[in-house]
């Protein structure tokens, strides 16, 4: 269970990471601020 809520975890971060890249991107951070 453990084990899972970490994998989880790490799961989501990369997912934040990948929004916060395509932002960067685009150069339009406004849409993401509402996730604040």
């Amino acid at each position: 269970m453990r084990e899972a809520d970490h994998v989880q975890r790490r799961a989501v971060l990369e997912l934040i990471a990948q929004v916060q890249t395509m932002v960067d991107e685009s150069g339009d951070p406004e849409g993401f601020d509402a996730a604040k």
